[in-house]
């Protein structure tokens, strides 16, 4: 028998938004990303933006302006993820309620040209020095998915909803998704 492989922690981002009526009357709409054929977890499947917590997602910096947040890692992971994925920016000024709006999150895109670099360097990092922090409190949990214990590799996600903030362009990265 063997011994199944740890789960790493992971996190994903159902973004979601009104879009136009339908025929059937719906509007919702839901972000999904095409995962490169060549990645070896889930490669050419329709996913949510996520992916593994890194170390620089686990700051104590932001304990203190969220401290209900016990999930926080995850959290700045799905915020993470979703931006190095997506172009999709959930983050705020700092000291301010309103999410990024397509303005702000041009300037962020163009300030940091490789999201990709986000793996080495916290995210929180680039975005304080730009004077905006990220709206984790924004993220409503949804669900909780481990991989079975037969696969080769194998996460333990938490899944968040948020709406997708209005005006933002999703901007794939062209590596992962």
């Amino acid at each position: 028998m063997t011994v199944p492989v740890p789960a790493l922690p992971a996190a994903s981002l159902i973004l979601v938004r009104d879009g136009r009526p339908r025929a059937d009357g719906r509007t919702l709409e839901v972000l999904m990303v095409e995962r490169h054929g060549a990645i070896e977890f889930a490669g050419g499947a329709y996913v949510f933006p996520g992916g593994k917590v890194q170390r620089a997602d686990a700051t104590r910096r932001l304990t203190g302006r969220f401290p209900s947040l016990s999930d926080l890692p995850y959290r700045m992971a799905a915020i993470r993820e979703a931006f190095e994925e997506t172009g999709v920016l959930l983050a705020r000024y700092q000291g301010s309620r309103r999410i990024a709006r397509r303005q702000e999150q041009r300037l962020l895109l163009r300030r940091v040209a490789n999201r990709r670099h986000l793996r080495d360097r916290a995210l929180l990092q680039d975005l304080q020095r730009r004077g905006f922090e990220p709206a984790a409190d924004c993220l409503i949990p949804f669900s909780h998915w481990i991989t079975p214990e037969v696969r080769r590799i194998r996460f333990d996600t938490r899944f968040y909803l948020t709406a997708m903030p209005r005006g933002q362009m999703v901007q794939h990265d062209g590596t992962e998704a």
